[in-house]
């Protein structure tokens, strides 16, 4: 990983001059996550909640200062309210993963999505279970699953950002629905071997 971010961290020195492991707006990616307004997060300055003084003195600053001003200010809302944080955190949670849990009343789309993606994680738990899968690469995708989880919560989550993670998923989803299918003796109708 670090082989990989090095380029990146290389480019922040230069331009930013100084260390910044990530991106460099990650400070205020976590403001705007934080639920600084009242409990509920925006998804960028360009939001309604945000005041046109702030946004004028945000704009002022450096990319830089910005993030780092962003880091306090997510800090402080921690500190003065960890139980509506992590209220807040625990939904976004099922935003990152079903698409609900925002602030509006989910769309039929987005139950849609949900309903899938619950579809495709149950199989993938049969799959895991009973289909056999490795022990090694069960394992593998329940500790990504919760370092994806760990890595978007802190941010403003969209469920887009877990599509990547389902490519993997899928491959669980299949083996959990040819397991359904097996007991069923769906595929044995069809003349497929158990083995096959």
């Amino acid at each position: 990983m670090a082989l990989v971010m090095s380029p990146w961290i290389v480019r922040n020195a230069r331009v930013f001059h100084a260390f910044i492991p990530g991106v460099s707006s990650a400070g205020r990616d976590l403001w705007q996550g934080s639920g600084y307004y009242d409990g509920h997060t925006i998804g960028g300055l360009d939001s309604p909640r945000v005041s046109d003084s702030l946004r004028a003195a945000l704009f002022r600053m450096s990319e830089v200062d910005r993030s780092r001003w962003g880091a306090r200010e997510t800090w402080r809302v921690i500190v003065a309210h960890p139980a509506r944080y992590a209220w807040l955190s625990l939904r976004k949670c099922f935003q990152v993963w079903l698409n609900l849990g925002f602030d509006a009343r989910p769309s039929r789309a987005s139950v849609a999505i949900a309903t899938l993606n619950l579809l495709l994680f149950g199989l993938a738990v049969i799959g895991a279970r009973r289909g056999g899968a490795d022990p090694w690469s069960t394992r593998f995708i329940a500790w990504l699953a919760a370092f994806w989880t760990v890595v978007h919560v802190p941010f403003s989550p969209q469920v887009r950002y877990s599509y990547p993670f389902f490519g993997l998923l899928v491959i669980f989803s299949a083996a959990g629905l040819v397991t359904l299918a097996m007991r069923a003796g769906w595929l044995r109708e069809k003349g497929v071997a158990v083995g096959d």
